[in-house]
């Protein structure tokens, strides 16, 4: 998830248009100087279909079904609290709000002196 993640956020910020076509195929549109972004993101076409619909709006969570939960506590790779939740791309440890918050927005939750989310 955490490649996942930040290729996202790095299409976020260029400005590419990502889509799912009726047909079921993934769409990046965009400027051609970030053609090598969108053959990253084509290449790994089945996980960012997996996420497109949160990316676009149009689903407010992230299906975390087959997602693992372990048995020790590790920090989240993306706000460093501790978690037990690994995602299922990755089998990293990760939050799943915090990855909903990165891949919609484009930006992981900020942690503040006392340990909350700001």
């Amino acid at each position: 998830m955490t490649a996942l993640v930040h290729l996202l956020r790095q299409g976020r910020r260029a400005h590419l248009w990502i889509d799912e076509s009726p047909a079921g195929r993934l769409v990046v549109r965009g400027d051609r100087r970030h053609a090598a972004l969108a053959d990253q993101l084509l290449a790994r076409k089945a996980d960012v279909l997996s996420v497109v619909h949160l990316w676009n709006g149009r689903t407010p969570i992230l299906d975390w079904r087959r997602a693992r939960v372990a048995d020790d506590p590790a920090p989240c790779v993306l706000c460093r609290r501790s978690t037990l939740l690994r995602d299922p791309w990755d089998n990293l440890p990760c939050h799943k709000t915090c990855a909903e918050a990165a891949i919609r927005w484009g930006a992981v939750p900020v942690i503040s002196d006392k340990r909350q989310v700001a």
